[in-house]
């Protein structure tokens, strides 16, 4: 057997404060993919000049068994992701500054966000990223990566944003949730884009019913309740077909993850319920 090895060098987006041993490696095994991860804080190590901004830099090293004959194929991204790598790397990374977060509370108020990201370099974390491919303790690659999301303007949307600005209008929270979930939902953490989703639709269906002059009785404050109250003041018992098959599904699953914890979620199931989510409110406060 041959051994694959992606060192995933990372210039984190804010600075490090070292007041521990870190010599340490942090380490995590993967049965289901056989690889295994070790996060290295490089104290005082900061990325070079061209780093835009990076601060301190973080490793995370990723190692597997391979076939000798997958030496052709391992320097390819499609190959990383089949194999399981880069989620793993991005797993690793997210877990770790989740619970530095957590063992920090409340001697700090944590000032960056903590998830578990699609890879490593879209985790909001991460300033600048590079991964070293290396087979055998050969090198391979430099695969050079970007860890900045862009900001599209397409056609007709800045004058929608200059016409809102003039009018001084908020998003509405609502709306808010519905983006953050959405966000997540792609960046790897389904997790949190379940309790957002359920956060905007709910926050949605008591802004149309307060906007409506509707007072919810106690036996409705739940989502269904919410909904059937909305759907009566609209005149409407008929919602869209697919938000309405996928809704309370939602609901449910939000019910499940905080009674049971953590599952295991399919990032696709998950967008298809933020978008659903989107449908209803589109539904819900159209005329």
């Amino acid at each position: 057997m041959s051994k694959l090895e992606v060192v995933y060098r990372l210039g984190l987006a804010h600075p490090l404060l070292v007041m521990d041993n870190t010599s340490r490696s942090a380490t995590a095994h993967f049965p289901e993919t056989g690889n295994t991860v070790q996060f290295n804080v490089c104290d005082g190590v900061r990325w070079p000049d061209d780093g835009h901004g990076a601060f301190e830099m973080i490793l995370l090293h990723v190692e597997r068994e391979c076939d000798p004959q997958d030496r052709e194929v391992a320097h390819t991204n499609a190959k990383l992701d089949e194999w399981g790598v880069v989620r793993d790397a991005a797993t690793v990374l997210g877990r770790v500054l989740s619970y530095l977060r957590d063992e920090e509370f409340p001697r700090t108020v944590a000032g960056y966000p903590a998830v578990v990201s699609e890879n490593p370099q879209s985790n909001p974390a991460v300033r600048i990223a590079e991964a070293e491919v290396l087979f055998d303790g050969q090198k391979v690659t430099t695969l050079p990566l970007t860890g900045f999301p862009s900001i599209q303007i397409a056609p007709g949307v800045w004058d929608r944003v200059c016409d809102r600005l003039q009018r001084g209008e908020d998003v509405p929270a609502y709306r808010g949730f519905l983006l953050d979930a959405y966000y997540f939902a792609t960046s790897g953490d389904p997790l949190r884009a379940v309790v957002m989703g359920c956060a905007a639709w709910e926050t949605a269906l008591r802004r149309f019913l307060s906007s409506s002059g509707v007072k919810v009785p106690g036996r409705a404050n739940n989502l269904p309740g919410l909904l059937k109250l909305a759907q009566e003041t609209k005149g409407n018992d008929r919602l869209l077909r697919h938000p309405a098959e996928t809704l309370p599904k939602l609901a449910q699953l939000r019910n499940k993850l905080l009674h049971e914890g953590r599952k295991d979620l399919a990032a696709g199931d998950v967008v298809d319920m933020i978008l659903a989510v989107d449908a209803a409110i589109i539904w819900l406060f159209r005329p």
